[in-house]
């Protein structure tokens, strides 16, 4: 079939469908430019001991607020300098963590008082 056998409805038909694979290969294109960063940002990273304090705060499950009186109060440990950073020892904060409410915790009432 030669271009002077199409009609009218056959050329538009023909341009549509050329229309609709450029788009899906476009699309497809696009998608996989997705996929790859997506699977960028999901690769995992390495096991972090050390936390900034928005994170460390996160870490407990308390706001940086809160965080900070606990840091000032001696609830939670204090950071280590690392270059002018302050980090925080994630397994510090465990151990921190693990002791806040029990009988030997700075607030509560011991035998001594």
């Amino acid at each position: 079939m030669n271009t002077s056998d199409h009609t009218p409805q056959d050329i538009s038909y023909d341009h549509m469908l050329t229309h609709v694979a450029s788009t899906m290969v476009a699309t497809a294109e696009k998608l996989d430019r997705l996929g790859q960063s997506t699977l960028k940002a999901q690769r995992p990273t390495a096991p972090r001991r050390g936390l900034n304090r928005t994170e460390a705060a996160q870490y407990i499950g308390v706001g940086t607020t809160k965080f900070d009186q606990l840091v000032q109060e001696r609830e939670m440990p204090q950071p280590k300098k690392i270059g002018g950073r302050s980090v925080w020892d994630i397994v510090a904060l465990d151990s921190a963590f693990d002791e806040i409410g029990s009988p030997t915790s700075v607030h509560t009432a011991n035998a001594w008082d």
